[in-house]
């Protein structure tokens, strides 16, 4: 499945209700920060198991308070060569922001590093 940086997927599977979204790549970014893609290749793997947050601003959560403010869980990462762009799959069991998942009131996602 390919990844656009405005694309949510949500889907159901074994009555759980996920996503799959953009995560990362190696391209300047609006806050002028970017990583290398021996980085994302090396490092991909750390965003499992941290949270997933869906925020009324759209903004991103404190560190600190990331884990206060979870909706649900990165569970696994991948890395789509031919776009040369990571995504993320995370499990989500808050139930506001699975309506707004579905909805797609919610259709960009951020991560915070």
């Amino acid at each position: 499945m390919q990844i656009s940086y405005a694309q949510i997927k949500p889907y159901i599977a074994d009555d759980k209700f996920f996503v799959k979204f953009f995560l990362l790549d190696d391209s300047l970014n609006l806050n002028r920060w970017q990583v290398t893609q021996e980085a994302l290749r090396n490092d991909i793997k750390s965003f499992i198991g941290t949270p997933f947050v869906v925020t009324p601003r759209a903004d991103h959560p404190l560190p600190e308070m990331q884990e206060a403010e979870r909706d649900g869980t990165i569970i696994d990462v991948g890395f789509d060569e031919s776009s040369g762009k990571a995504y993320g799959i995370a499990e989500i069991t808050d139930l506001d922001a699975k309506n707004k998942l579905k909805s797609g009131e919610i259709s960009f996602v951020s991560p915070s590093i």
